[in-house]
């Protein structure tokens, strides 16, 4: 949202937002930056919201800034070492999903990080109200000409590459690429051609690019696997235009 605030402004154009009341955002940690980026646009509330494709909607932001959890349809509790922990103490969210009939999960891992929080919000809401210490993150890939790209347009080519099981991309702080492939052994092996020639329309041709092979790609220490990494910033030249995201 805040890389189409980005785009709408560097066109000169002001999207049609007579009606709306607040933007809810969602899938990735929300940085403060462009928390405020959208709210000065749009110029309503930014209400942020947790969730996962495994258990939906966890929590969403009320008025006062705090996380209520939707504990009419999540039961949410905090382990360490598969033992529940007091209010206020972090841990492990694990997530059991009271309206998931046709494939009930029970006291699911998450993988992220987070606490209960006692006592009642001020905004009268009697939901509990929790906090994530550490959630999800989706790094963006930057090229060297100010261009930026979600991680998702390189993640799709990836996941219809025939004979990759498992993949990670690296990106280093001079825009070289790395990517790390396991490969599918019931499949033709892959060829670090046949990845490149994926990538490529993604990344541009100028860009260092590097397949390895390799037998295994180990998580992240929550247990969730990153697809993409970057460790580069975006680039800064005289005269550039915003940064425009392509999915």
């Amino acid at each position: 949202i805040a890389l189409l605030v980005d785009h709408a402004r560097s066109r000169g154009r002001r999207l049609d937002t007579r009606c709306l009341r607040a933007v809810f955002v969602t899938g990735e940690v929300c940085d403060p930056r462009d928390r405020e980026k959208i709210a000065a646009y749009f110029e309503v509330p930014v209400a942020d919201g947790y969730g996962s494709r495994d258990a939906g909607f966890i929590a969403h932001e009320c008025p006062e800034g705090r996380l209520h959890v939707t504990a009419e349809n999540v039961l949410v509790e905090i382990v360490d070492d598969n033992r529940p922990v007091a209010a206020g103490d972090r841990g492990e969210i694990v997530i059991t999903h009271l309206d998931a009939y046709a494939m009930p999960l029970i006291r699911y891992r998450t993988g992220d990080v987070g606490r209960l929080l006692p006592g009642r919000c001020a905004c009268g809401r009697g939901l509990p109200l929790m906090d994530v210490v550490q959630g999800r993150t989706t790094d963006f890939l930057y090229l060297p000409d100010g261009n930026t790209r979600h991680a998702l347009s390189i993640i799709y080519p990836l996941r219809e590459t025939p004979g990759v099981s498992r993949f990670r991309v690296v990106q280093h702080d001079d825009y070289s690429v790395v990517i790390e492939v396991v490969c599918d052994d019931r499949i033709a092996r892959v060829t670090p051609e046949a990845v490149a020639r994926r990538v490529r329309p993604v990344i541009g041709e100028h860009v260092p690019l590097d397949v390895r092979f390799v037998d295994r790609i180990d998580p992240m220490a929550s247990g969730k696997h990153r697809y993409v990494v970057s460790h580069a910033r975006p680039a800064t030249q005289p005269g550039s235009q915003p940064e425009h995201a392509h999915v």
